[in-house]
């Protein structure tokens, strides 16, 4: 599996591997500090903030991500967002989807492995609510420091018929 990955990543192109590395890596950090924290300490167990912490790093994550994303389609001409609480708007219904899969993937561990990360559903609504909370800060923060432009310069398209 890792050596295909290996093929594919080698054979995209550099401007798009750095583009994809760009809006995932913050996510990936996450997932796997969030991975390490679980196989290696007993933090989830002992320190009932752990997991409130981490569901809101993931919704930031997600949202930054998402945010990059989102000005790469508007860069590339495939979509236009003409104001930013629109751009918010859809940024946080993808930190919201993304959520719910990943309480989906909690549900088919405990299901099928015995773990308890959904202890309750009180507990899930927590995580809802945290991965929320992050995204909009997340979405807010990228939008009022303008870490990610706005209002990206639209790529020139070569017009066919013009040519000689």
């Amino acid at each position: 599996m890792w050596y295909t990955l290996g093929v594919f990543l080698s054979a995209m192109p550099q401007k798009i591997f750095r583009r994809l590395l760009s809006i995932f890596i913050f996510p990936a950090l996450v997932f796997f500090l969030n991975y390490f924290l679980y196989k290696t300490t007993t933090i989830y167990e002992t320190q009932w903030w752990a997991d409130v912490v981490m569901h809101f790093l993931g919704g930031w994550s997600i949202a930054y991500g998402a945010f990059l994303a989102v000005a790469w389609a508007e860069e590339k001409q495939y979509l236009t967002i003409k104001r930013w609480l629109a751009r918010c708007l859809i940024v946080v219904m993808l930190v919201l989807s993304t959520a719910v899969f990943w309480e989906f993937y909690e549900f088919i561990l405990d299901h099928f492995w015995q773990t308890l990360n959904q202890p309750s559903v009180a507990d899930t609504m927590m995580d809802f609510f945290m991965g929320l909370l992050g995204g909009i800060l997340g979405c807010f923060i990228a939008t009022l420091t303008k870490i990610v432009p706005l209002a990206p310069k639209p790529v020139a398209r070569k017009n066919k018929s013009n040519r000689r």
